[in-house]
């Protein structure tokens, strides 16, 4: 399977982080491949010039992709993977229809507080006794954000390349266009579950997202790290030192410890 990257020229450190990544996991079935980020395009749209050059870049990428025959999978350059990315991605499609889905997002932000509470759940459902098994989320009502890691039906390339003449003006960002038309069922949208792929280290250091949001987006990174399917708890127990640090509130920790109590396994909704 053909798995492209969307780069920037100068974004060595990336591209050298998510080709040692797929070198190290991925079976010789997989391919992967570079896409040059389209950079200082400015078409109409009320976009920063970087997210009109990532909506762009993922445009192009998909607009490559009219005429295959197999799924392809789309990365952004901060994503990585671990030993049970490709199984995981292989045999989901293996049991999944193609006219089940448009889309299969292999990770998401996750941006509200009762999604993240239903996904923790399911994580410790599907890896009780130390098994990794996935399932898939449909998307149509949860509201999520990210394009990092995605595939595409080869069935549906026209189809998004169809949405994309509708928008002529660049004023929504890649991420939350393809939510916008899944919420309204143009396209059919799912998630792996747990994430076979999350954010490498570098995505904590975007070019797109601006200063003002680095709490907000380390807390969503975060959640991300915590429950992908290769997760490592050990690696995670510094981050975590360091937002509770970074975000004490006394009164907020008291409800936290209600919530940590209602997600353990031995508790029963009456």
């Amino acid at each position: 399977m053909d798995a492209f990257y969307i780069n920037l020229e100068a974004r060595f450190d990336r591209r050298a982080a998510i080709e040692a990544a797929f070198v190290a996991h991925a079976p010789p079935a997989w391919r992967l491949t570079r896409f040059a980020a389209i950079e200082g395009a400015d078409p109409p749209g009320s976009l920063s010039l970087a997210e009109k050059s990532c909506f762009l870049s993922h445009r192009r990428l998909i607009e490559s992709r009219l005429g295959v025959t197999e799924p392809t999978l789309m990365l952004e350059d901060d994503s990585t993977f671990g030993p049970h990315s490709f199984p995981a991605i292989d045999s989901q499609l293996g049991r999944t229809g193609e006219a089940q889905w448009d889309v299969i997002f292999t990770d998401l932000c996750v941006p509200e507080i009762m999604p993240m509470a239903q996904l923790y759940r399911l994580r410790r459902r599907l890896t009780r006794g130390g098994a990794l098994a996935t399932s898939l989320v449909e998307l149509q009502r949860m509201n999520f954000a990210g394009a990092s890691g995605y595939l595409i039906n080869p069935r549906s390339c026209a189809r998004l390349c169809e949405l994309f003449l509708e928008a002529p003006e660049l004023n929504v960002p890649f991420d939350l266009f393809l939510r916008n038309h899944i919420q309204n069922g143009r396209l059919k949208g799912l998630a792996i579950f747990p994430f076979p792929t999350t954010l490498s280290p570098l995505a904590d250091r975007s070019s797109i997202q601006t200063h003002e949001g680095q709490n907000t987006d380390r807390i969503w990174n975060l959640f991300r790290r915590a429950v992908w399917l290769d997760r490592d708890l050990g690696a995670l127990q510094g981050p975590f030192a360091d937002l509770r640090a970074a975000n004490s509130d006394p009164d907020a920790e008291m409800i936290a410890t209600i919530f940590t109590a209602m997600l353990a396994d031995d508790f029963r909704i009456k």
